[in-house]
């Protein structure tokens, strides 16, 4: 691999293609980057860190090369993205979070959460979770364009209006198939995952980290952003993105980031 390589982990429900498509339009060329399918390597019966770090040990492996390798991950993408970076710490270069997501035990933060309904159900067990996403994926199939809607019926203004443009939409839409139709099983071995204490694994974490926070997030706070600048055991730095929300953060900051 070379120095520029990078790995991309996409937020959850999300794909690399689908969030691609909402960061540059279709049919845009990023050889530069590559997406980490951890939807793809979950829900075999491997633990989450065996089945995250083998599909990284992959993915770099398919880069080629001695070289440094970046890592960029979006939302819920960055509780992979830290693990990897603590358990790999020899073939990461860097670490971009973009909106990242932090362990609910570094704080107060569900309460402020968009997603609250989804990880309480993570939280109270298997059964809960396989009831609420039951719900979400008959929904989708039923009115893809209301539940889009729905999602983002809170979200400030500057979020969607962003989100009206309709291939922005779409895109969104087949994040969420993605997720929820085709990696089911994947997706709640994630969510139990993030609910889970992970924050032992933060101090771990040498690799040089850049945080893109948008002030208006209301899917990953900003004290989300804080508690995890002050867990990390190396440098970090935060890009207070004025106004912002959580896909806003990645239309603005993922082209930064290439450039």
């Amino acid at each position: 691999m070379t120095e520029d390589a990078i790995l991309y982990l996409h937020g959850l429900p999300g794909s690399f293609a689908s969030e691609m498509e909402i960061v540059f339009g279709a049919d845009t060329e990023t050889s530069r980057m590559i997406g980490l399918d951890r939807l793809g390597a979950l829900g075999q019966g491997e633990d989450y860190d065996t089945a995250i770090l083998a599909a990284f040990d992959r993915a770099a492996d398919a880069l080629h090369g001695e070289g440094a390798l970046r890592l960029v991950a979006f939302s819920l993408g960055a509780m992979a993205a830290l693990r990897i970076a603590a358990f790999r710490p020899d073939r990461i270069a860097s670490l971009d979070l973009i909106a990242p997501a932090a362990p609910l035990q570094l704080s107060d933060f569900l309460a402020d959460m968009a997603g609250k309904p989804v990880f309480q159900a993570a939280q109270k067990g298997a059964p809960w979770l396989g009831l609420f996403t039951l719900v979400q994926s008959a929904g989708l199939r039923l009115a893809p364009g209301l539940v889009a809607s729905q999602l983002f019926a809170n979200a400030p203004d500057t979020e969607r209006r962003l989100m009206t443009l309709p291939e922005r939409r779409e895109a969104f839409i087949a994040d969420l198939r993605h997720a929820l139709h085709l990696h089911s099983a994947a997706y709640k071995a994630e969510l139990r995952a993030y609910v889970s204490d992970w924050s032992h694994f933060l101090p771990e974490v040498r690799t040089p980290v850049r945080i893109w926070q948008g002030s208006a997030d209301t899917w990953a706070p900003p004290a989300m952003a804080r508690a995890l600048s002050a867990a990390v055991g190396g440098a970090c730095e935060i890009a207070i993105l004025d106004g912002l929300s959580h896909y806003g953060a990645l239309v603005h900051s993922l082209p930064e980031i290439l450039a």
